[in-house]
């Protein structure tokens, strides 16, 4: 993707541009991009920008051969790094370079995606994607030859955060004593999993989210009709990947499904509501990793829409038909005094769903809690 198509990040976007101008491009740029705003893509375009051989006001052309294999993610220059594990092909010894193929289709398919959806995509969603010491020493020794067709070389590491202690610590060495002509994109969700003497040796970008009508013009775009695009813009707060999963995933039957557990959790202390809930919370842990985060960006959605309907502004909310009479009953049970504490833990139970924790501790334990907010009535 061209660096400028990336919706919003106008302020990043000048920085970045004028570090090129200037010819002071920081050996080691750490984007952090905590909801999927667009990080990947932008460090994509901008490593685009530097390899470009007709490079005019900052800018890629586009045309020139440079920008062709850029654009395929094929510039032998151009260097990924990124978190996998083994599958049922690669069965030992994973490194991003066994990866290289796969992970190319999937960013020119999902620009704007988030770790689960690429381990869901090579078919690791039951372990736990790393950046390994292969990985690092493989990638070294591809930046120890000479540049092939430009005179730099580019690194993009995705998931930096996902490096082992050992690997981290073998990579700071590297941006410790920089090698000559050799840049480093990192792009992080996590940042503060990150070693502090790693973070003390980047220049730090955090993306932000973008506006609703700079989403919009994105998915215009790419061809989606007009009723579907503001219900993305909507769902999206800000993150273009959030509108697009809402545009790819099937969302059907969330609902019920969340107001199932609700009714579960109310009256969690009622004769067989315990084994209820724990029936719901069985069914939740059958559902696929990307269902499971999916879900938890559902309901924090859902809590929102809840917020709007108590103070009258429904023109605001985004909802499928059928679901504003539902929400209507659902929405005396949050309000301002525990809104909070819902998207909160929905939050953090995201966060658990991706850092593979015991779904079905978590979810009990989240289930007695909401039996306990859930009563606070305004």
């Amino acid at each position: 993707m061209l660096f400028q198509l990336v919706p919003g990040q106008k302020k990043i976007k000048e920085t970045l541009s004028q570090n090129l101008k200037n010819k002071k491009i920081p050996h080691a740029l750490l984007l952090e991009d905590p909801l999927s705003y667009g990080g990947l893509a932008l460090a994509i375009g901008y490593a685009q920008n530097m390899l470009c051989a007709n490079n005019q006001e900052q800018a890629a052309c586009g045309s020139c051969e440079h920008c062709r294999l850029s654009t395929e993610l094929k510039h032998p220059d151009l260097h990924f790094v990124f978190p996998v594990n083994t599958n049922k092909e690669i069965k030992k010894n994973a490194s991003s370079e066994d990866f290289l193929p796969a992970f190319r289709s999937f960013v020119l398919e999902h620009p704007f995606a988030n770790y689960a959806l690429w381990a869901s995509y090579i078919d690791i969603e039951k372990k736990r994607g790393t950046i390994s010491g292969l990985d690092l020493s493989k990638l070294f020794e591809k930046l120890s030859l000479k540049a092939f067709l430009s005179t730099q070389k580019i690194v993009v590491m995705w998931l930096p955060e996902k490096m082992t202690p050992t690997t981290g610590a073998k990579i700071l060495k590297t941006l410790e004593e920089p090698l000559k002509d050799t840049y480093f994109i990192l792009v992080s969700v996590q940042p503060s999993q990150l070693l502090k003497t790693i973070l003390s040796r980047v220049q730090k970008l955090e993306l932000k989210p973008a506006a609703s009508d700079q989403i919009d013009a994105y998915l215009k775009t790419i061809g989606t009709q007009d009723t579907l695009r503001e219900e993305a813009c909507g769902y999206a707060k800000g993150s273009v990947g959030n509108a697009l999963a809402f545009l790819k995933k099937d969302t059907d039957g969330f609902l019920d499904f969340f107001l199932e557990w609700l009714r579960f959790c109310f009256n969690i202390h009622k004769n067989n509501n315990i084994s209820k809930a724990i029936g719901w919370i069985d069914a939740f842990t059958l559902l696929t990793k990307e269902k499971q985060i999916a879900f938890c960006a559902f309901t924090v959605q859902i809590i929102r829409q809840c917020t709007y309907l108590n103070y009258n502004l429904s023109t605001l909310t985004h909802l499928k038909p059928g679901e504003k009479e539902k929400l209507e009953k659902l929405s005396p049970y949050i309000n301002h005094l525990n809104i909070d504490v819902f998207e909160k833990e929905f939050k953090e139970l995201e966060y658990y769903v991706q850092r593979n924790a015991n779904m079905k501790i978590a979810l009990l334990d989240l289930s007695f809690k909401i039996a306990k907010f859930i009563r606070i009535k305004a």
